[in-house]
């Protein structure tokens, strides 16, 4: 799209130029027993201009322009489409991580509530507990193992869409290659104001958002299409 854009420039850019036509032709005429000797039985003709447009209304100009505007969408376009790419890989990686940790609750979870259950069994038999309560903790340990199993699901999910953004093959990760856990002691909190250099304002930082530039320049290209 953006070579496509490019070259749009250059055709817009064409129109200035002088515009050179050339024809030519060839016209023969079998020799008859009538014919004169002088007679020219071939005939050649040629014939080249040039048009230069002096004025059109600043038509050319603008068009001109419009082409340049669409090239700078284009290439904000393609900005943004990284810009998306490196946020959803982002994302992708922090969403395996997720899962892990909610697999390590769910089996936490479940093996709490199997020690309770066993422990509730011996009460009953002992005749200190009810039945209410080994069921109760029956009923937490299925459900412990149902969010196991639905973490495992967002895990596997989770490979598979990063593997995809990464751009592996089957969506799947090469052999051997497994993506690295979340290290909780490296994990460090800091002011947000520390990550803004000083004198940025909002409308700077969304200056560099290659989205709004593209939404801005289509405003140009609007106007000077208008024009």
């Amino acid at each position: 799209a953006v070579k496509g854009a490019e070259y749009g420039v250059k055709s817009a850019r064409a129109d200035f130029l002088p515009t050179l036509s050339a024809t030519a032709g060839w016209d023969y005429t079998e020799a008859t027993e009538k014919s004169s000797v002088s007679y020219d039985e071939t005939q050649h003709t040629g014939r080249i201009s040039a048009t230069q447009v002096l004025f059109d209304g600043f038509y050319r100009r603008y068009s001109s322009l419009a082409a340049e505007y669409e090239e700078e969408m284009k290439t904000s376009s393609l900005e943004d489409a990284r810009r998306i790419l490196a946020w959803s890989v982002a994302q992708s990686w922090l969403n395996i991580q997720l899962a892990r940790e909610n697999i390590t609750i769910a089996r936490s979870d479940m093996d709490f509530n199997k020690r309770q259950e066993t422990e509730a069994l011996a009460k009953e038999k002992a005749g200190t507990g009810s039945r209410s309560d080994v069921l109760n903790y029956k009923t937490k340990v299925n459900s412990a193992r149902v969010s196991l199993l639905e973490a495992r699901q967002d895990l596997a999910e989770a490979e598979y869409g990063f593997a995809a953004l990464l751009g592996y093959a089957d969506a799947r990760l090469p052999a051997g290659m497994t993506v690295a856990g979340l290290d909780s002691e490296e994990i460090q909190t800091s002011d947000p104001s520390e990550t803004v250099a000083a004198g940025d304002t909002l409308e700077d930082l969304l200056s560099d958002r290659p989205d709004l530039k593209e939404a801005s320049i289509a405003v140009e290209d609007a106007e000077a299409r208008i024009r």
